[in-house]
């Protein structure tokens, strides 16, 4: 009676230890039912008491980890011995994963039959979730250690007695590293760089002096250098993170300097050119501030090329001009290259004229940082072409009040006549202006044609031989519109105009003068004739006076 007691003392303080323990404890039976388990289990897995109990231990897994725990199961039920450690994973009543750790005993009655299975359930979720963080983040560093563009290298820095850094060891290199030494990773790892590179303790650069240091005070260091013995430019960042260590990154930037020198040459040549060029060169930025102009540009505008630099482009734009300039600037903006004429106001307040070729400048992200132009002074020929244009006019006024017709033929083409002339043949100026030498014919008389035709075979031989020289001829019939005949006497003049063959023709209606000839020669004819006959007249009487006596 005292032992049963006792016994039953002894259960009781052990279900209430195991009522109060932390970790999860079950007992299931052979089939794997729950037949017992403590509050911690049940508040785990998220089920009441009521819904676990009886419940079979396959339903709270999946099914690749029923088949785990059923052969961890059956190894203990066949061989009677614990199974520690079991690992698994499990799923709560809210479909929630989580992992558990667990051993697994064989239960027994007291006639020594095995009639289940016990243990303790711990959960593990949160360090499975940092082992698998860690394993993935060790993954993905060899991962990226493998695969990174950058050549890769970790070494022992080797000291003198001194504690001075005088060769390092290779302990770990990627395959990006073994690419640039040309060297398999087994070739150099638990070698020093001296034996790998002979001449790299006298390397000018420094690497041992410079990476050594970073390994002893752990200051990281960032160079780009040029190697002797391997002949190649590299960008080398070096860090470490224990005292007698440090890693390095190589990147070959040989192309890149190469790319960068061949730049600077380029640079410095164009630079030349810009500066020994006689057209002027003017570049401002996004606010039109000047950042470079040629000594050509600044004598343009006067100043010498430290003043112009810095000054804003409104500072040399005429008043009257500013507006204009504003929306020309917004044209560079949108990319607009256009090329015009401009005045600009030089340092002694004259004007002076330019032609520009005015190109929009953008980044190598599409960002507009300004505008450059290259710029021709045109103040010569524009002060030419505004007196050319002014005697132009001169002659055009004289032209038009002109009684005398006058034309120009260029291209064998009439490309200008005046009032007089279309009055003369009685059509209206546009008919006769811009008309080929061809319809000239037409104006011409039938009969007096080839006079037309001399001329023009004459203007041909002037024109092949001295370019110059002037035809007169006789009076000539000309037809006007309504067929009216009139009289014209015609100058013409052959010589250069613009690298042009022209001829200047003068036209004067000479109808009046012809007809007036005309009237008097016909009275001249009838006073011969009267002479005559009254001559005759006289004769006869005196012939019979004669006859008579």
């Amino acid at each position: 009676l005292k032992s049963k007691q006792k016994l039953k003392e002894s259960e009781e303080k052990f279900r209430t230890i195991i009522e109060n323990a932390k970790e999860g404890y079950y007992e299931v039976d052979l089939k794997g039912n729950f037949t017992f388990f403590n509050s911690a289990l049940s508040n785990l897995l998220k089920y009441s008491p009521n819904e676990l109990m009886g419940m079979n231990f396959d339903k709270i897994m999946n099914e690749e980890n029923r088949k785990l725990t059923f052969r961890a199961f059956n190894n203990a039920y066949r061989t009677g011995v614990e199974q520690q450690q079991f690992q698994y994973e499990l799923i709560n009543k809210n479909g929630e994963s989580l992992y558990g750790e667990t051993s697994i005993y064989v239960r027994y009655d007291s006639d020594g039959r095995k009639i289940g299975f016990s243990g303790f359930l711990r959960d593990i979720t949160k360090r499975k979730k940092a082992e698998q963080y860690l394993k993935e983040s060790e993954e993905n560093y060899r991962s990226l250690f493998n695969n990174m563009t950058a050549g890769f290298a970790y070494h022992e820095v080797i000291v003198d007695n001194e504690k001075k850094p005088i060769d390092y060891k290779y302990i770990e290199v990627n395959p990006a590293f073994e690419k640039l030494m040309g060297l398999k990773a087994e070739e150099m790892i638990g070698k020093n760089v001296t034996e790998i590179l002979p001449g790299i303790a006298d390397d000018p650069a420094d690497w041992i002096g410079k990476f050594g240091n970073v390994g002893l005070t752990g200051i990281p260091l960032i160079v780009e250098d040029y190697s002797e013995p391997i002949d190649r430019w590299y960008k080398v960042s070096g860090y470490s993170h224990k005292k007698g260590y440090f890693a390095v990154t190589f990147t070959d930037i040989t192309e890149r300097k190469k790319s960068e020198q061949n730049l600077k040459e380029s640079e410095e040549k164009y630079r030349q050119l810009i500066e020994d060029s006689l057209e002027g060169v003017w570049v401002i930025d996004e606010n039109a501030n000047t950042t470079l102009v040629n000594p050509s540009m600044s004598k343009i505008l006067g100043y010498s090329v430290e003043e112009m630099i810095g000054k804003n482009l409104f500072e040399f734009v005429p008043q009257k001009d500013i507006e204009l300039t504003k929306k020309n600037l917004e044209k560079r903006r949108s990319g607009i290259k256009e090329e015009f004429e401009k005045e600009f106001i030089r340092k002694d307040g004259k004007m002076v004229y330019t032609r520009l070729i005015s190109s929009p400048n953008f980044d190598n992200d599409g960002n507009y940082i300004g505008s450059f132009a290259f710029v021709s002074d045109i103040t010569e020929k524009k002060e030419a072409e505004l007196k050319l244009k002014e005697s132009e006019e001169k002659f055009r006024t004289m032209a038009e009040q002109s009684v005398v017709g006058f034309v120009i033929i260029q291209d064998n083409r009439v490309i200008y006549v005046n009032n007089t002339v279309a009055k003369i043949f009685g059509y209206l100026l546009e008919e006769v202006n811009n008309i080929s030498l061809v319809d000239v014919f037409n104006f011409i008389h039938p009969e007096d044609r080839s006079i037309l035709v001399s001329r023009f075979k004459k203007r041909e031989e002037i024109f092949s031989g001295e370019n110059s020289g002037e035809i007169n001829s006789k009076p000539f019939r000309a037809i006007t519109k309504l067929g009216e005949i009139r009289w014209i006497n015609v100058y013409t003049r052959m010589f250069k105009f613009q690298e042009k063959n022209t001829t200047f023709v003068t036209i004067v209606d000479v109808t009046k003068e012809r007809m007036a000839e005309e009237e008097l020669q016909k009275l001249n004819e009838l006073k011969s004739e009267f002479l005559r006959r009254a001559s005759h007249e006289l004769k006869t009487p005196l012939i019979s006076i004669k006859g008579f006596t």
